[in-house]
């Protein structure tokens, strides 16, 4: 991760103008046209998005910023192992929480719910493999000669999880569960939303609409969905990533604390 000695000072956040966009060495100009276009409609999608929405970017801000500081630590050495694993996942996770969040303010929704659907995947392949320490083997190529272990697909994992934590579960609690099941309602909405269905197609507008989208376009009730969700994921992720993380992170409480409240503010805008 970028570091630096300074102190962090948001008024020295300059990303500079747009450039102008221009032939690139070796591809000939007039095919930049369909580029121009799709990249006219992510910007003009964005504006929306953060104009309509504010309240929901301004929660997703500070759940990345709770889930970034959570991980932010010196350097994990260990072998493979449960807990380096895990470090692992959860870093993955906050690199699709910031791809989920431009693809819902560019408007390309199919690619944020396949984010966030991803990042409820991470939070079940956590659970699962706490659950089964012996599963470790499979989330690493064998050594040569030794045969590839393979892990049960992710939905016997989600499964397994989900039975897990259920009354009569081999590691039942009832705030595990409730969880769970918060985490596999998102996970089901998003597969609906990210695979070639119904909701998948809604972005390519109103059928009843003579026009028609082709790339970007921002849409309410699928920015709705991405920004409800998407932020509620990040949320889920971040807290495993402040807990996880406690031993080498001594602002794991208060990072639990800010991100708890982020996402609170998040849900009561549903």
């Amino acid at each position: 991760m970028p570091r630096s000695d300074q102190p962090f000072d948001p008024d020295t956040i300059h990303f500079g103008p747009p450039g102008q966009l221009g032939p690139v060495a070796g591809v000939r100009p007039e095919s930049l046209f369909g580029y121009y276009e799709l990249e006219r409609s992510e910007r003009f999608a964005t504006e929306q998005a953060r104009r309509f929405h504010s309240e929901y970017v301004g929660a997703w801000y500070r759940l990345l910023d709770g889930y970034y500081r959570s991980l932010d630590v010196p350097r994990v050495h260990g072998q493979y192992e449960p807990w380096v694993t895990i470090w692992k996942i959860l870093r993955l996770g906050i690199s699709a929480a910031k791809g989920a969040l431009d693809a819902t303010l560019a408007g390309y929704y199919v690619g944020a719910f396949g984010d966030i659907r991803q990042m409820a995947e991470y939070w079940f392949g956590i659970e699962h493999l706490k659950l089964n320490h012996a599963s470790i083997s499979g989330y690493y190529a064998a050594e040569e000669g030794q045969q590839q272990v393979r892990l049960p697909n992710m939905g016997a994992r989600i499964r397994e999880v989900l039975d897990a934590f259920a009354p009569g579960g081999v590691a039942a609690d009832a705030n595990r569960d409730k969880f769970a099941q918060f985490v596999n309602k998102t996970y089901k909405r998003m597969s609906d939303g990210h695979h070639l269905d119904g909701l998948a197609l809604v972005q390519t507008g109103d059928p009843n609409d003579p026009g028609y989208f082709l790339g970007a376009g921002y849409h309410e009730s699928l920015a709705k969905e991405a920004f409800y969700h998407g932020t509620k994921l990040t949320a889920v992720l971040g807290l495993t990533a402040a807990y996880h993380m406690a031993p080498l992170n001594a602002q794991s409480s208060s990072l639990a604390q800010e991100i708890d409240a982020a996402m609170h503010d998040a849900l009561a805008l549903a």
